[in-house]
């Protein structure tokens, strides 16, 4: 079961081991980045920040997407964490249905504007998002467990 898919430019920090965790409790961590599925040491770093109990894996796009069957279906509780937009469109264009996506936070760039305070996209992602909407997806802003969820087309028009 999928207990949190969270787009989150810093993956595992303190915020969700700390907050997300502890309102969300998971048995598995899984990162979804190409990357770093294949660079050892950046998977080694992002696991210690992994709090003990809670396992942890790495996986490219297409491997996710084979076992997400599974997941769904599991009684193990994942926390799966991405760091960007384009990887949910990779993900939704791959297969990737009937999940929340919770938009965290992304980092501040120079082609970049606000949509909220913690989280910053340019056009493009911009674009995708609108398009993600427009299939259903359902995507919202939710930098805590604490905070209320916004659905993220009430805040995108404003950019």
């Amino acid at each position: 079961m999928i207990q949190l898919f969270r787009i989150d430019s810093r993956l595992i920090h303190g915020q969700v081991v700390e907050g997300w965790l502890k309102y969300k409790p998971a048995d598995e961590i899984i990162v979804v980045n190409n990357t770093i599925a294949s660079d050892r040491f950046q998977a080694k770093i992002l696991s210690i920040a992994v709090p003990e109990g809670v396992s942890f894996e790495v996986l490219t796009t297409e491997e996710f997407m084979k076992r997400f069957p599974i997941l769904k279906g599991s009684t193990k509780k994942y926390l799966i964490l991405i760091d960007s937009i384009k990887v949910i469109k990779q993900l939704i264009d791959l297969g990737l249905n009937s999940v929340e996506i919770n938009l965290g936070l992304l980092n501040y760039e120079d082609d970049k504007q606000p949509l909220t305070r913690s989280i910053y996209i340019n056009a493009e992602e911009k674009g995708i998002l609108r398009k993600l909407i427009e299939k259903g997806v359902k995507i919202f802003i939710q930098t805590l467990p604490t905070d209320d969820k916004i659905p993220v087309e009430n805040v995108l028009g404003k950019i």
